[in-house]
């Protein structure tokens, strides 16, 4: 088969344009091009293929007109739409104007694609294609790296009082460090839909939240409201994740083992690599524990175990598997006794920002 780019069909061109850094690896396979059929139409595929992906550049309109030969008017007509889609994020530029680039091919099949919470005939052949894509091995490409892409951040509330947290071990830090925050819903359950969590839990911040509000349907919240909103997921049973760096990120997200794209590759296809697990881990107060087995049902890696009395005079009790555990303190959440804190294990230290993590996911690729 002919590698020459200018004798391949527009959607083959915009495959190898989603790769061409090689940052984002999309494998050669029918269900990409059918995806991209569905997700573009002819003309915006033109469009794409002169526009950077999202972690490379941004391009203006007037850049985009020059590159494409169409009219700006014309053009911004059609961003606004492929931003509605969730094809291309549009943010305010230095300028003052907006500029664009186009999602990566993974994400955009999660949240960009369902972000707004609305389904269709459209999104959900999508997700068939994507989920056939997921049990031919896609997501060993997607999690390749012995530096996690993504990581957990322990419920806060739950960790012992003696403990030395650091500043990035806590939601509430960054938090603090936002202008605005937006919430949008978890495009991993509103497209599976394997489980009844709450749905509206994916939290974005400032420049970002502004595409969000604008273009796919968030609603701006408080901090006041955003911490509220944890402490709830928390109690549903919901893991904190993002990305795997000290640095304020753009995204943070409210998992569920059953649908959502990283804890799935952990529980389901057993990939270690899939997250770096918090600094904590549970610890059980054996005079409180009723062993009502609270925590046992509501772990999301089923990293706890009940061992049976086997002495006379004993009782049954609690254990934790650490290796399993990801410290993310949803069985300290649920507890109705009060029984499990949260107590260091380890010091390891994410790298300090988003672009060293790229850096070293390259570094440790696996394969």
């Amino acid at each position: 088969m002919t590698r020459n780019i200018d004798n391949k069909a527009p959607y083959h061109q915009l495959r190898d344009h989603l790769t061409a850094d090689g940052k984002y690896r999309i494998p050669w396979r029918k269900e990409v091009l059918q995806i991209l059929e569905l997700r573009f139409t002819p003309e915006e595929t033109e469009v794409a293929l002169r526009m950077p992906v999202l972690g490379q550049s941004r391009v203006n309109l007037t850049e985009l007109a020059k590159n494409t030969g169409k009219s700006e008017k014309r053009l911004q007509v059609m961003l606004d739409g492929m931003s509605r889609k969730g094809l291309v994020l549009a943010q305010t530029g230095r300028s003052g104007s907006e500029v664009y680039c186009l999602w990566d091919f993974l994400y955009s099949l999660y949240s960009p694609l369902y972000g707004d919470g609305y389904d269709d005939d459209n999104k959900r052949r999508i997700v068939e294609l994507r989920e056939k894509l997921w049990q031919a091995g896609y997501h060993f490409i997607w999690f390749s790296s012995r530096y996690p892409f993504n990581r957990v951040l322990p419920h806060e509330e739950v960790i012992n009082n003696t403990e030395r947290v650091e500043p990035w071990e806590r939601a509430s830090y960054y938090v603090a460090q936002v202008d605005s925050i937006c919430v949008v819903a978890c495009g991993c359950r509103a497209s599976t839909k394997r489980c009844t969590k709450p749905l509206w839990t994916c939290l974005y911040f400032d420049r970002e939240a502004e595409y969000w509000v604008k273009y796919r349907g968030g609603r701006y919240i408080s901090k006041e409201e955003c911490l509220g909103l944890l402490a709830s997921t928390a109690k549903a049973g919901l893991v904190i994740t993002l990305p795997n760096s000290q640095e304020t990120p753009r995204v943070i997200c409210n998992c569920c083992r059953d649908c959502c794209l990283i804890l799935r590759n952990y529980t389901e296809n057993h990939n270690p690599y899939a997250l770096a697990k918090s600094n904590f881990t549970p610890h059980f107060d054996t005079e409180i524990c009723k062993v009502c087995l609270t925590c046992l049902n509501s772990c999301p890696v089923t990293a706890i175990g009940r061992v049976p009395a086997h002495q006379r005079g004993k009782r049954d009790r609690m254990i934790v598997i650490e290796e399993h555990c990801i410290g993310c303190g949803v069985c300290a959440t649920v507890c109705p006794n009060n029984a499990i804190t949260l107590r260091k294990q380890r010091d390891v230290i994410p790298l300090l920002t988003l672009r060293e993590t790229f850096s070293q996911l390259a570094q440790e690729a696996l394969w």
